[in-house]
């Protein structure tokens, strides 16, 4: 083959093999906030039931009737059919449901902590006095990513291959080749750009939600229990962020999300008049090594045909 062909080949192999490290980097990046974000919710809802729902009259053990009351409400307050809670093996939210298997309930006891079951999180339900596991809140890992990217990303990396091959093939004077060059550049940019912006949408989006959720839990612990509770009695709801008194809050504020540099809020109603700010870590404020990542690996293909064609002078 002859040198320009050779040329072509190392273009279209060498940028297919970035477009599918980005799309795994990008997927990778996206499954892990996906993760994180299910892990809280199950730990949230967990910390929920514990104080929502009352002790039986035997021990520390729960009212079943009012478990099963308070499993079900948390899966309507939060609009997901999804989640599970179960007592012992048994499932209280969907009755068709198949029961926790005995060694996954075993396994929650024996390390009391966040497990994965299959593509679901899986977290103990400790009993009123915190100390015995007698039960478990799963919940699926959600999907967080921006839908139009499914087939917009796939369809900007094939673009960036054909311009690959566009720039390798490019012959003519060196002007002719060099905006070659920086068309292929721009379009590894872009779709360098386009996986990052995925990325951070995923983080955000498991920011958001989980505010929303957290926020209708502590509402809900807040306005149904007797005599109110006060910002101190449900802070263990609020596992992953903070729960602080609000103050005064002119009228009713809309529930849109409030930003402390770094730090993202909504404003939560305590009842009775009583406010309080929720807080957690923007988890899209940490994605700048995403984009380095991204980018970076796009921008290789210019920068490698580049290098080629300097060595090849």
């Amino acid at each position: 083959m002859n040198p320009l062909t050779w040329r072509r080949v190392w273009a279209a192999g060498g940028s297919a093999l970035i477009a599918a490290l980005i799309v795994i980097v990008v997927r990778g990046a996206t499954a892990s906030y996906e993760r994180a974000f299910a892990e809280q919710s199950a730990v949230t809802i967990a910390a929920y039931l514990s104080l929502a729902a009352p002790a039986d009259r035997s021990g520390s053990d729960y009212d079943l009737a009012q478990l099963l009351i308070q499993a079900r409400a948390v899966a309507t307050l939060l609009g997901s059919s999804q989640v599970e809670v179960f007592h012992g093996t048994a499932p209280l939210v969907q009755a068709i449901a198949p029961p926790l298997r005995p060694a996954d309930l075993e396994r929650l006891r024996r390390e009391e902590s966040t497990v994965w079951d299959g593509d679901a999180a899986l977290t103990p339900l400790l009993d009123r006095d915190r100390w015995e596991v007698v039960g478990a809140v799963r919940v699926p890992r959600a999907r967080l990513d921006a839908a139009w990217l499914e087939w917009g990303l796939p369809a900007l990396l094939l673009v960036t291959v054909a311009m690959a091959l566009f720039s390798a093939g490019a012959t003519g004077t060196v002007a002719v080749q060099r905006r070659a060059l920086l068309a292929y550049g721009a379009a590894a940019l872009i779709a360098g750009g386009a996986a990052y912006l995925d990325v951070r949408t995923a983080a955000r989006r498991a920011t958001d939600r989980w505010l929303a959720q957290t926020g209708a839990l502590v509402q809900e612990a807040t306005t149904h229990a007797p005599g109110g509770l006060s910002v101190a009695d449900v802070a263990s709801i609020v596992r992953g962020g903070t729960l602080v008194p609000a103050g005064s809050v002119a009228g009713d504020p809309a529930p849109h999300r409030l930003r402390h540099g770094t730090v993202a809020a909504v404003i939560v109603r305590m009842g009775g008049g009583r406010w309080a700010e929720l807080r957690t870590g923007a988890a899209e404020a940490a994605t700048g090594v995403w984009f380095f990542c991204t980018v970076g690996l796009a921008l290789l293909g210019p920068a490698g045909l580049w290098l080629a064609r300097r060595l090849g002078r």
